[in-house]
């Protein structure tokens, strides 16, 4: 399987809903990220170590 180079950058911001003041991450991933890879940069950027219950939104 061939990887493909990536031709965009997304900016995403990832936003805790219900804290107070606002919890919130803005990252940069390539258009090729999985979900998996994406998954893993969201526990980093929030300082998460995958033992917190969540869920995404689009």
């Amino acid at each position: 399987m061939k990887t493909r180079v990536p031709q965009a950058t997304f900016q995403l911001k990832a936003t805790l809903l219900g804290s107070k003041p606002p919890i919130w991450r803005r990252i940069l991933v390539p258009d090729t990220i999985t979900l998996a890879k994406l998954h893993e940069v969201l526990q980093v950027a929030v300082g998460w170590e995958d033992e917190q219950l969540h869920h995404l939104r689009a």
